[in-house]
């Protein structure tokens, strides 16, 4: 067979009975360029035809999913809105409901993930994160402390619509101490203040509190973190990092060193997170799906390469090696390369 050739469903009349006569499958060869196991082209634009495919595909005795997986990974985020709406328009029914229908398991997660608009998406993120079987700070970390206010406005009002209570107050109920103000802090900020240097310098000298890095880390320009992290060891002797481990613990620790490495480096803080979701003994699968959809404006191609020379390891192989095998794990390959 040739690479990207798809093995299809067929049936054979034997004896009077319908044979199943293939699975669904795909020969995933190694990724080139802008294609990946589909042979997927990126798109600036749905095509008419997709509304049809996919129905036809949902509508199967068996899901095509290999149909479906093309479909959608090919697409944009906003591209597979219009195919939601072109697809209702159509047919009556949502799109998205009829994927849930039809599909299970973590294809079926991703894939309703994939075509949830990313404000309700990240609103449902923190709604899980607060009231899920276990809390997770590492979602709100993700989600509160790395996008902007616009975006974060956006957010607050659609948990409002989906929960019908406010997302401030859920946070500063449920996310106690330090952390929890500076998650407020940033659903909030303008990021407008400038650090004076004497002012610093004295906290400096005197130790930090929480309030004193909140103003830093939550109320300051990500290029103004990014400066003061530069200037810091050749200024005061000492990294900043030292001082943030120094002078704070536990999750407040962990989201401040998150809002530090963003600040230094896109690329790098989402590297870094993927590396963790995909190295714990467990994949972290909302994670990995989480950083996908957040991390459309890193390009997969130099993220492939500084994994590689990070972690002396390549990202296609651990994808390959860490996930199960199926058009789940074909999905999130095609999906990371079309960051």
């Amino acid at each position: 067979m040739k690479a990207h050739q798809l093995f299809l469903l067929t049936f054979w009349l034997v004896n009077g009975s319908l044979v199943l006569g293939a699975t669904w499958e795909i020969d995933f060869s190694p990724l080139k360029g802008y294609y990946n196991s589909f042979n997927i082209i990126p798109s600036p634009y749905y095509r008419k035809e997709d509304v049809e495919e996919i129905h036809k595909a949902l509508k199967s005795v068996i899901p095509n999913e290999i149909k479906i997986v093309e479909i959608l990974a090919r697409l944009k985020s906003q591209d597979r809105q219009l195919l939601a709406q072109e697809y209702q328009r159509a047919y009556g029914t949502r799109l998205v409901n009829d994927l849930r229908n039809k599909l299970t398991g973590k294809l079926e997660e991703t894939v309703v993930a994939i075509m949830t608009p990313i404000d309700q998406f990240l609103a449902q993120e923190i709604h899980d994160a607060i009231y899920g079987f276990h809390s997770d700070e590492t979602a709100l970390i993700d989600t509160l402390c790395l996008f902007n206010t616009t975006m974060l406005d956006k957010v607050r009002n659609m948990y409002g619509l989906l929960y019908d209570t406010n997302m401030d107050y859920e946070i500063r109920v449920n996310a106690a101490g330090s952390f929890g103000k500076l998650m407020i802090s940033c659903v909030h900020n303008m990021r407008t203040n400038k650090i004076s240097i004497d002012d610093y310098a004295t906290k400096l000298s005197n130790g930090f509190t929480d309030d004193d890095f909140i103003s830093y880390f939550a109320l300051t320009s990500l290029e103004e973190i990014h400066q003061m992290r530069m200037k810091h060891k050749p200024w005061y002797g000492r990294k900043l990092e030292d001082i943030i481990k120094e002078n704070s613990s536990g999750d407040f620790r962990r989201a401040l060193m998150a809002i530090l490495n963003y600040a230094m480096s896109e690329k790098l803080y989402f590297l870094k997170r993927f590396h963790d979701s995909l190295e714990r003994h467990c994949v972290d699968h909302r994670s990995l799906i989480r950083l996908i959809l957040m991390g459309k404006k890193v390009r997969y191609e130099g993220i492939r390469d500084i994994y590689q020379k990070k972690y002396h390891k390549n990202i296609d192989e651990v994808l390959s090696n860490k996930l199960p095998p199926g058009n789940y794990r074909k999905l999130i390959q095609a999906l990371f390369i079309r960051m």
